[in-house]
């Protein structure tokens, strides 16, 4: 009975697997095409304590390929305790791009409140959101908007990649976004969407203001790209599009100590129970019912309570839909070094999800170094 159960919930996730990757599959790669340029666009990059990374952000968006008479780009400071500040200042004063820093502080600090006041500032049709430590190559922006112009959705989700793996640690976070990226792109290809990164994100600026922005005081502390997403969606899910361009990625850091990730982890976990979306709530239910059943079965296969072929099949039920969406994801990113941490990762995730899962939802998480509960 117990042996049928947790095969029953393997059949289900390699299913999901399976979908997820046809889904990436079916997803149409997109070429920009040079034309005359006509959206007016404004870059929105909410920053917190960003001293290390801010400058190279803003010198990525600055050699951008796009009209500059087109862009204008706001800092909005989410209170920053360290010289994020100062820097953007000086940077603005010796670059001709239109860069304004605005501060978001108040009763309600937070990066929803940091995009709301930066938005609120906004003169362009289009919002681009990115992150403070993150870079793009020169056609970042033409890509968007050149997808923007010949489709006109009313969000573009984009893929946000890890700039660079040189341990397991950063090489497990790498394969793990991966994963979630094709999960996205899937939901946005079946008409059901999931999830999206606020780090590579555009929308119209009226679409923003007519589903209410973001709402700091109802909403999780994390998770403002995805239920925006989730309340366009709402209107009409065929207007949240994926822009599957390898033009169009945004790189950040991996997080470089356990202690860092695992505390990104949380975050990230902590408005999975806050969104109220049925589809995304289901797959993180089936996500995490097969690994914590993985966990059970190897469990109970160790003290003789289950047999080992049970264990060995669930396993299998993961490591071969896994593998065909890894093999598919990394030729795209061309990350072909990553395959060398596939199976160690694979073996990890369980536990992993399953002590991830718990901690996100008791407790509190730092974030740049502000403690949230």
């Amino acid at each position: 009975m117990i042996a049928s159960f947790l095969l029953s919930i393997g059949v289900v996730y390699a299913l999901f697997i399976f979908l997820s990757w046809l889904g990436w599959k079916m997803t149409k790669s997109f070429s920009q095409e040079r034309h005359a340029f006509e959206t007016r666009v404004s870059i929105i990059v909410p920053a917190r304590n960003e001293e290390e990374s801010i400058l190279h952000c803003l010198n990525a968006i600055a050699q951008q390929s796009y009209p500059k008479n087109l862009t204008e780009v706001i800092v909005s400071d989410d209170t920053s305790e360290d010289r994020t500040v100062t820097l953007v200042k000086d940077w603005i004063a010796s670059h001709p791009l239109n860069v304004k820093i605005i501060s978001s502080s108040g009763n309600m600090p937070g990066k929803k409140h940091a995009l709301n006041e930066g938005i609120k500032n906004a003169t362009g049709e289009l919002i681009v959101t990115t992150d403070a430590d993150c870079t793009m190559n020169s056609e970042w922006l033409p890509a968007i908007v050149s997808y923007y112009e010949k489709y006109s959705p009313a969000m573009i989700c984009g893929m946000a990649a890890i700039r660079e793996e040189n341990n397991l640690l950063s090489a497990f976070q790498s394969l793990e976004q991966h994963g979630l990226t094709a999960i996205g792109v899937a939901g946005i290809y079946f008409r059901q969407p999931l999830l999206c990164n606020g780090a590579n994100l555009a929308y119209q600026k009226k679409i923003f203001e007519e589903t209410g922005g973001y709402n700091p005081s109802i909403e999780a502390a994390s998770g403002d790209d995805t239920l925006l997403m989730f309340r366009i969606a709402k209107q009409n899910p065929r207007k949240v599009h994926f822009l599957k361009s390898k033009e169009a990625i945004v790189y950040t850091n991996p997080a470089s100590t356990a202690g860092d990730f695992f505390n990104q982890r949380k975050r990230w976990g902590s408005k999975v129970l806050k969104q109220k979306n049925v589809a995304s709530a289901l797959a993180g239910l089936i996500v995490f019912l097969f690994h914590a059943s993985l966990v059970v079965s190897f469990f109970l296969s160790s003290i003789g309570e289950l047999n080992w072929h049970v264990s060995i099949l669930l396993l299998g039920l993961k490591i071969i839909p896994e593998i065909l969406l890894m093999n598919a994801m990394l030729s795209f990113t061309s990350k072909k070094n990553l395959w060398q941490y596939v199976l160690l990762s694979q073996l990890i995730y369980p536990v992993y999800l399953v002590v991830t899962a718990f901690l996100s939802q008791t407790g509190k998480y730092v974030w740049k170094r502000r403690t949230v509960r």
